[in-house]
């Protein structure tokens, strides 16, 4: 109703967060809905004690459908590497946009910020009952394009770790890197003793880290490679962490109480059975992010113990960076957000993340930079055109740039509800109701917030008795969710805002308070400060001015969503236009 976004419909059936897919493997779909400064340009080098180094994907050069071993194996000594206090190893998620390039290692160096490359080729092959593998790996200076280390490993599987530990050792010696005592135990360290359940391990990795469209059916069969891995071998610690993970992420989808439980069996097990990987420590954070009631101060506890063991992991920095963000603790997660992106500087969804933070904090043309940063790196997506064009809308207030912004953007067919949703954000605040009634024709038709929308641009267009429909027919499609989910705040918000473009004024504010008492801004400083302009929403329509004045004065005198510049423009705030208070406050 305000200038948050309203969430997808669940409707939608394929929500499963393609932001959540960053913060599993490197990125949370925000309830959301810099021009960057040379602090943060210098956060992409190394301390003076570490070298920066990525880690490019092996080249298969076996069969095709053997893709995911050298991935996997990849991604297990880069894993490795990455735990050496003495060297910055780039996120895999950045380094997976290098896949098949025809980039020069120049190129590559210059994008990622690194001086070191290590490449390679891998082949997988079963002979007669047993499996081989053969991995040829190089290092590579890339201001001159030599190599400092090459070698040959060939062998049965069973020493495909041996392989790993052995690479990650021969790097760091040759870049003359210091291996404390407890890094020798992290390259040592065999994830399991089982090869069947390897490859189960590696196929669900492959499957979760490459997947174009997060689906329902697609994060189930991530599971069940998962639960094969730990069926064949039990003492499967980071399959565990992998699990837990995953049913979290599919909590926010199917929040179920078999769902939960299963999250934290698995995280609760990963922990048993090594205290010490990060992973595990990650996956019990993110069981309290998803799982609980948005019990972020605890996972975030949870968090920092994964960054006591790899304190430089860009997914143990990016965790700590959502849930400070949540927490409204801003510059803390500007920080680790930063460090996250400089660690791993081609995965699109940090600037995304830190463009939230900065317009929490109305650093909007900062917000513009880190959308910009996003489009750069997926220039051939919706995504950035539709997030940017947000915030000169509901920002900036200049409706003209955001125009422009949305008919630069690709002939992406992705973009979905959000695409839809800031068009008729544009039309609507541009006061084109008929085009905002042809936007909003092509939204699901039975949810609540399409037909609230739809109520809304009728009061604007003074055709009472169509908004007044409107209205009524969310009020039943949100009471039939509410018997269903009872403790949503969502719902809650929206049915007060259905019941307030029908005049009834006592279920409207009870709706809205009851939201914001169940989701207050103390918990969650996104979606709380969405809930108490909603309820600010509520109160204008019912002519509540003063009640309506009182939360957008709390929403504007802390981090929040909301602008001047919307007041301006949202024409849900036509009611309070004429009341000297609201004008005094926006002038």
């Amino acid at each position: 109703g305000g200038s948050d976004l309203p969430p997808p419909q669940p409707s939608s059936g394929r929500r499963l967060i393609r932001v959540a897919a960053w913060i599993l493997t490197a990125a949370a779909l925000a309830s959301l809905a810099l021009t960057l400064g040379p602090a943060l340009l210098n956060l992409n080098h190394p301390t003076p004690h570490q070298q920066k180094l990525a880690v490019l994907p092996f080249q298969n050069i076996g069969e095709s459908e053997d893709e995911y071993f050298a991935d996997g194996v990849t991604e297990e000594i880069r894993t490795r590497l990455s735990r050496l206090s003495g060297l910055a190893v780039v996120s895999r998620t950045s380094t997976m946009k290098y896949k098949s390039t025809e980039k020069s290692l120049e190129e590559i160096g210059d994008e990622l910020g690194v001086d070191l490359i290590l490449e390679g080729t891998i082949r997988y092959q079963r002979r007669g009952r047993g499996e081989e593998a053969r991995i040829v790996p190089r290092l590579v200076n890339v201001s001159d394009d030599t190599h400092i280390w090459s070698a040959t490993y060939e062998g049965h599987l069973d020493s495909i770790f041996a392989f790993q530990s052995d690479i990650a050792d021969h790097v760091a010696r040759a870049l003359d890197i210091a291996i404390l005592e407890p890094e020798k135990m992290v390259l040592l360290s065999r994830t399991t003793d089982n090869t069947d359940a390897f490859h189960a391990y590696l196929r669900a990795r492959n499957r979760l880290l490459t997947v174009v469209d997060d689906s329902v059916q697609e994060m189930e069969v991530v599971i069940r490679l998962l639960d094969r891995a730990v069926d064949l071998d039990p003492e499967f610690a980071i399959a565990y962490a992998e699990l837990s993970r995953v049913h979290g992420l599919m909590y926010s989808h199917d929040p179920t109480d078999w769902r939960r439980r299963r999250a934290r069996l698995a995280a609760d097990k990963a922990l048993e059975l090594a205290p010490d990987l990060p992973q595990a420590h990650l996956a019990d954070g993110y069981y309290y992010f998803w799982c609980g009631h948005r019990e972020y101060e605890t996972a975030l506890e949870k968090f920092r113990e994964a960054e006591r063991i790899a304190p430089r992991d860009s997914d143990v920095l990016l965790a700590i960076g959502a849930a400070c963000k949540r927490m409204g603790r801003l510059e803390e997660a500007q920080t680790y957000l930063a460090r996250a992106f400089a660690q791993s500087p081609r995965e699109a969804g940090l600037p995304l993340e830190l463009s939230v933070v900065c317009r929490l904090q109305r650093r909007y043309q900062d917000a513009v930079g880190y959308a910009d940063r996003y489009i750069a790196i997926v220039p051939d997506k919706r995504t950035g055109y539709w997030f940017k064009a947000w915030i000169f809308q509901s920002s900036l207030g200049d409706l003209e740039t955001a125009r422009a912004v949305l008919e630069a953007a690709p002939d992406d067919p992705g973009g979905g509800y959000w695409w839809l949703m800031t068009w008729f954000v544009q039309v609507y605040y541009e006061r084109d109701f008929a085009a905002a009634l042809r936007w909003l024709s092509e939204m699901p038709p039975e949810s609540g917030t399409t037909l609230n929308l739809k109520g809304a641009v009728y009061l604007a267009m003074s055709e009472l008795e169509q908004a007044a429909s409107a209205f009524d027919s969310a009020r039943v499609v949100l009471e039939a969710a509410l018997r269903e989910r009872p403790g949503s705040p969502a719902i809650h918000a929206d049915l007060g805002m259905a019941f307030a473009g029908l005049g009834l004024e006592e279920d409207a504010i009870r709706h809205g308070l009851q939201a914001v008492v169940l989701m207050p801004m103390s918990q969650d400083i996104l979606a709380g400060s969405r809930f108490v302009e909603q309820l600010a929403v509520i109160y204008a329509m019912i002519g509540e001015d003063e009640a309506a004045l009182g939360r957008i004065d709390e929403l504007l005198a802390g981090p929040s969503n909301l602008s001047v510049a919307n007041l301006k423009l949202n024409p849900v705030w036509d009611p309070l236009r004429t009341n000297a208070r609201f004008q005094r406050l926006v002038k």
